[in-house]
């Protein structure tokens, strides 16, 4: 019986794991037509940035062969910083890099 009180919270807790933080992320790259990113070679693909504030992530595109200015979006794949006094511009300002979640089809 201990087994199954020890074990119930780490199952219940890898169960809301893919919760909101990934399937955020999950949700962008679908609607994006990208792929995760693990460790493939940039080159001139766009890839996806993930930022966090305060549970909210955010997203920037790049692409290190283009001179195009991409703005930030949240998790609705809306733009946030339309308006550069708004709240949620003003918190992916303060937000934390995360690292590079998403690449292009090749």
């Amino acid at each position: 019986m201990k087994r199954i009180t020890v074990l119930f919270p780490l199952l219940l807790a890898f169960a809301c794991d893919d919760n909101d933080s990934d399937g955020c992320v999950k949700k962008i790259l679908k609607e994006n037509e990208m792929v995760r990113y693990t460790g493939q070679e940039l080159g001139c693909s766009t890839h996806l940035k993930l930022y966090e504030f305060k549970n909210e992530q955010y997203f920037l595109f790049n692409n290190h062969c283009t001179d195009a200015l991409y703005l930030p979006f949240d998790c609705d794949n809306t733009s946030i910083c339309l308006e550069p006094e708004s709240e949620a511009c003003k918190n992916f300002e303060q937000a934390e890099y995360k690292g590079i979640v998403g690449i292009t089809k090749s």
